[in-house]
This record gives structure tokens, sequence and C-alpha cells, in this order.
């Protein structure tokens, strides 16, 4: 009975400022099912199969009351919902008519939505390439790198994010686990949209998170012959770089025979190549290590390339020190 009163309370003084009429109704029904329940109770010349029956439906009347109630005051909170915007409509239809949109390998986009005066993104990923654990344990470390994206770019043709908020709409991004079927909502209103540029400078890990999002929007562009896909994530203290080989073309033994000469050269390519240097730069703060794992796609074989975090340590002493004897030449 209790649980029917609080329902009721909970109806009747609902925080979207619905007509005082859906609580009245809420509030009456309730009391007339107390009543019920009482006259059953002090009730001597009924059956107790008979009493069971009526309270069975006397609580399914309940149940239904309720219900239309909720119904109607959905209904009389969205209609107190401005309409949307044409423009943000436009836009919102313009890059529908592109999904599916691949971002990386394993994650795509797959709609856009207006809920609500809410512009919602949906991203599915693939939890074996990205692992839906890192989204529920790092919720405001994501929430952060979505601003950061908010403000760097806007899948959008005719407008930015900015110019969605300042309509009055929020933007979220609803993340869903290929595997496990499982959902995650990410939010920002629109103060938080127009402030996107100013916000803090991001966490080391957040800046790698950044890096290798970018990365791994590129990294298909680059496949050799032989590579069916690639992909970045961070896997415990390790930068993992997946390769999926195509074994009707190369022979996954051989990569497991060339480790060692592949390591030196791996080591080397982190001397010399700015892209390397940075990832460094980014891994070497977090104590972090590399590795580079080529993976056969018909027999699933593995083989890993590691390179520690002292070396990524060392790779970034070099760079500041290169750095520090060009700017010396340039005084002298």
């Amino acid at each position: 009975m209790f649980t029917f009163l609080m329902v009721s309370i909970r109806t009747a003084y609902a925080e979207d400022n619905s007509p005082a009429y859906f609580g009245a109704v809420s509030i009456v029904v309730t009391i007339m099912l107390v009543l019920l329940c009482i006259w059953l109770l002090n009730s001597h010349n009924v059956t107790r199969k008979v009493k069971l029956s009526i309270l069975g439906v006397g609580i399914g009347v309940f149940g239904l009351v309720q219900m239309l109630l909720s119904f109607g005051m959905e209904s009389y909170r969205r209609s107190l919902l401005p309409p949307d915007d044409p423009e943000v409509v436009l836009a919102v239809e313009e890059i529908n008519e592109q999904m599916p949109l691949k971002l990386t390998d394993g994650m795509t986009l797959r709609s856009v939505d207006l809920k609500d005066s809410t512009v919602v993104s949906t991203l599915e990923i693939d939890e074996t390439k990205y692992p839906f654990e890192d989204f529920l344990q790092n919720k405001e470390q994501k929430k952060r790198i979505m601003m950061a994206n908010v403000a760097k770019s806007s899948p959008f043709k005719s407008c930015s994010y900015v110019d969605i908020a300042n309509k009055g709409y929020s933007v979220a991004m609803l993340v869903k686990g290929m595997q496990s079927h499982r959902e995650i909502k990410f939010i920002l209103t629109p103060k938080e949209v127009k402030n996107a540029q100013n916000q803090p400078k991001p966490t080391p890990r957040e800046e790698l998170d950044l890096y290798l999002n970018e990365l791994n929007k590129n990294i298909l562009v680059d496949l050799e012959d032989g590579l069916l896909s690639a992909h970045a994530r961070i896997q415990g203290q390790i930068c993992v770089v997946v390769y999926t080989i195509d074994e009707n073309k190369l022979d996954i033994s051989g990569f497991e025979k060339s480790k060692e000469s592949m390591r030196v050269e791996l080591k080397n390519e982190f001397m010399v190549k700015g892209d390397l240097i940075k990832l460094a730069s980014l891994l070497a703060p977090l104590g972090m290590s590399f590795r580079i794992c080529y993976v056969g796609n018909l027999s699933k074989k593995q083989v890993s390339i590691d390179i520690s975090s002292s070396y990524i340590q060392e790779v970034l002493d070099n760079a500041v020190a290169k750095i520090i004897k060009s700017q010396n030449k340039q005084t002298e």
C-alpha cells in the first residue's frame, strides 16, 4: 500500500508541472483502492477466493489508470517543448542520408536523431576493439573527450555544434556495444557545448585518447597490400596497434621468423619518424609501453612486437635533446 501511495505522490507532484488533475485523479484512485482493501479485510460474508478476485481487479484497474496518467503526462510534457528548429531538422536529415558512417575500424555512427531538444548521435562499437568497460569506468574522461571533439569539428554541413547549442539544443552521444548490447549516454548541455572551446587542458591520458581517435580515423587509408584492417587501443599500460593479416596473401609464420628484425626496425623508426616521436611523447608521461600485434584472419595466430616503456622514454629524451641542441645552435 505504501508503494501505491508513493506512486500517487510522485504523480501528483511531478517535476514537469503537469496539470493538477493528473495528480488528483491518481490520489482519488489510490484512496478508492485503500478503501476497497479495508472493506475486504473487514468483510466476513465474502469468501477468500472472491476477496482475492476483487483485489486483483482493483489492482489491475489501479495499474491501468496509472499507466494512462503516465501517457497523459508524457503527452503534456511534450506539448510544452518548443517546435524543432527547421535548420537543425534539415542538418540532421542531411547527415542521416550518409548513415551508417564508419568512423574507424570497429566504430560506426548509426544515426543522428532529434529527441526532446537534444541532438542524439548513436555510436555502435565493436567491443573486441573498443572495450565497453572503458566507457563505463572512465565516464568523465570520455565526456571531456567528447567536448574536445565537439569543439574541433562538426559532422553537419550547414551548421556547427555551437550553432545548434545557440538554438537551445543539448548534444548527446549514445554508445552501444555490438556484442553485449549495453548502452551508455553522454550528454552536453547547450552551455557545455558553447564552453567546449574553453575547457581546461586535457590530461595526458585524454591527449593520448584524442591522438588515437585521430589515428584510427586515418589508419585504414595507409594500409599496405595484405593487411585487412587496423586499429589502435589502450590495453592496461600498453598502447596496442592491431593489424589483421590476409593469410591468402601473407604467411603469419613469416612475421614470427622476422619478429626480432622487425622490432629493431621499429625501434629505429621511433627515433626518426615524427608521428612515432609524437606518440612517444604521449606514452612516456604515462609510463606506457607500445605493441604492434599481427593477427591472422584465418588461423587467428598472433605475433606481437613490443617496445618497452623505458625505450619510449629514451625516444622522448632523445627528441628533447635534439630540440635543445638546435636551439643552442640558433643562439650562437
